[in-house]
C-alpha cells in the first residue's frame, strides 16, 4: 500500500513514515466526519500547498480553521493537524532541515561535477600527448616520403 505523496520540499514518501494504524484510523474516520468538517479540513490542505517558508511564518489561515473544527474532531485527527496550526514555532527546525537537504544536495552535484572535470582533464590529457607525439609521426611520415620521392 505504498503511495508515493509528490512534494518538491519532501524527495520521499510520506507513507514510509506513518504506521499501519495511523493509516487505518485516517481512513475511518473519514466515514464518521460530518460534510462541514470535511470542507473545513479540504480548506486546510489548501493551505497547507502553500511553500513552507510562508507557513513557518504565519500558520494564522491553518490555525484559525483548527480552531474552529477541533472540537468536532475525533481525537487522532485532531493529533494529528495540531502541530500544523502551531508549524511558526517549528520553524527554525523547518529552516535547519531545509538547509541539511540543500547541503546534501550541493555535495552530490559537486561529486557529479568533479567527476565530469575529471573526465573533461583525462580527455584534454590523451589530445594533449597526442599532439606531443605528432611531431615524431609526422617527422616520420616526412622522412618516409622523402625516401620515396628520391627513389622514385
Amino acid at each position: 500500500m505504498q503511495q508515493q505523496v509528490s512534494s518538491p520540499y519532501l524527495p520521499f514518501s510520506l507513507y514510509e513514515y506513518l504506521d499501519e494504524e495511523t493509516i487505518l484510523i485516517s481512513k475511518d474516520t473519514s466515514q464518521i466526519i460530518p460534510n462541514h468538517i470535511k470542507a473545513q479540513l479540504q480548506k486546510l490542505i489548501t493551505y497547507l500547498d502553500l511553500d513552507i517558508l510562508v507557513l513557518i511564518q504565519d500558520a494564522g489561515s491553518i490555525r484559525e480553521v483548527f480552531n474552529q473544527i477541533k472540537d468536532d474532531l475525533p481525537p487522532s485527527l485532531k493529533e494529528m493537524i495540531q502541530p500544523a496550526a502551531f508549524l511558526e514555532g517549528n520553524g527554525p527546525k523547518f529552516l535547519s532541515a531545509q538547509s541539511r537537504l540543500a547541503a546534501q544536495e550541493a555535495q552530490k552535484n559537486s561529486t557529479a561535477t568533479e567527476g565530469q572535470c575529471i573526465q573533461e582533464i583525462l580527455s584534454v590529457k590523451k589530445i594533449v600527448d597526442l599532439l606531443k607525439e605528432s611531431p615524431v609521426e609526422i617527422n616520420k611520415e616526412l622522412v618516409f616520403l622523402n625516401k620515396e620521392r628520391t627513389y622514385c
